[in-house]
């Protein structure tokens, strides 16, 4: 079921007055329990979500019985220097859904989804340098599904984490206005903290650290552990070696994108008239895996060995590009194609024309998607 999109700014708005409003609390639980995204973009706000939503809830049941506080714990909690967190959604009868996995270490933020097979589907790193993806889309029955691949990007933003200055600001500022909750029991070395007849908090007394969560919502428990090591290893933090996958470099791709755009792989003079092909793409990890062909002018392109395609405008600046659509069967690495020639009804012939293989994005270069 789709959710409104989480909206950070907002949260962090009326995270900023001393009184929530009713909206602004529903909007932080609604956030929390939502089911996870299977999709890219698990970045950084899965990274604060659960430590945002303390201060909301204390804020609204806080009593004053015992030294431990939820605000000595959301201190403790956040002066470690690294944090994991699991995150396991159960259904009704404590079947588990899917399993999520959390690290947040001094300049790093790290997210994994998994599915029913054991494999994280969807895996997140964003270290001082870079944001690396890795998407293994689930199997589907009767499906031709999205293949999986990594990708790559500098990194744009700091680390939003433990390490996050502006986040620290946020909650220090919040500090003084937080009241003590008394616990509901005690029990070895344990707090437990009742926020509501669906919300169970678990606290160490002896660190005054928050270790387990647990959510009921609508017949669905979303239960979170959390621990403080001192230290991560690099291996699941760093951008991890190339492998089997195909691993995309967003930040090259779009620079190679724009000069083919300009210059073009290939031209030609026929007739007394340019002819441009600005490229053959491949989308290797769509279904269907399409081909597209694009070029400077109008009319669809031939690809030798394929039926006719059709044709989708690129979102270039004049001249005009257009590209032809095909679907294809696996990866191609060369391919022959004729290109209409401008203002004749001929075509220009391009022999072994490289194939280079692109990730989803090529769509953001399309003015309509060319395959779904």
């Amino acid at each position: 079921m789709s959710q409104k999109p989480f909206n950070l700014d907002q949260a962090l708005e009326d995270f900023r007055v001393d009184t929530p409003s009713p909206e602004a609390r529903r909007r932080a639980r609604s956030a929390f329990v939502r089911q996870p995204k299977k999709s890219w973009r698990l970045a950084a706000v899965a990274g604060v979500m659960v430590l945002l939503l303390v201060p909301v809830a204390l804020r609204t049941r806080g009593s004053t019985a015992m030294a431990l506080s939820f605000g000595k714990a959301l201190q403790a909690s956040k002066a470690a220097p690294c944090v994991t967190q699991t995150i396991d959604k159960r259904d009704k009868n404590g079947h588990l859904l899917d399993h999520q996995e959390l690290i947040w270490a001094p300049g790093y933020a790290v997210e994994r989804l998994f599915f029913h097979n054991g494999v994280p589907g969807l895996e997140n790193r964003h270290t001082h340098t870079t944001i690396f993806e890795r998407v293994i889309p689930e199997k589907k029955s009767g499906r031709d599904d999205w293949k999986p691949y990594e990708a790559v990007q500098k990194v744009t933003a700091p680390v939003v984490g433990t390490e996050g200055d502006s986040f620290f600001q946020v909650q220090s500022s919040l500090m003084e206005n937080l009241k003590s909750l008394k616990p509901v029991k005690t029990e070895g070395g344990f707090a437990w903290f009742n926020l509501s007849r669906d919300e169970d908090w678990k606290v160490e007394i002896a660190t005054n650290r928050i270790v387990r969560t647990e959510i009921r919502d609508k017949g669905t428990t979303f239960i979170s552990v959390f621990t403080y090591p001192d230290r991560i290893a690099p291996s699941l933090l760093e951008v991890p070696p190339i492998g089997a996958l195909p691993r995309f470099d967003y930040d090259q791709e779009r620079v190679d994108m724009e000069r083919l755009n300009r210059v073009g792989d290939r031209t030609t003079t026929v007739l007394g008239r340019k002819v441009k092909l600005v490229g053959v793409f491949q989308e290797i990890s769509a279904p269907g895996q399409p081909l597209y062909v694009a070029f400077q002018g109008k009319g669809i392109a031939r690809i030798s060995g394929y039926p006719k395609g059709f044709s989708t405008t690129m979102k270039s600046v004049p001249p005009k590009v257009v590209a032809t659509v095909v679907v294809t069967s696996g990866p191609v690495q060369t391919v022959d194609v004729e290109i209409p020639i401008p203002g004749t009804k001929q075509f220009a012939k391009f022999i072994d024309v490289r194939v280079r293989p692109v990730s989803v994005r090529i769509r953001s270069s399309l003015r309509t998607p060319a395959y779904n």
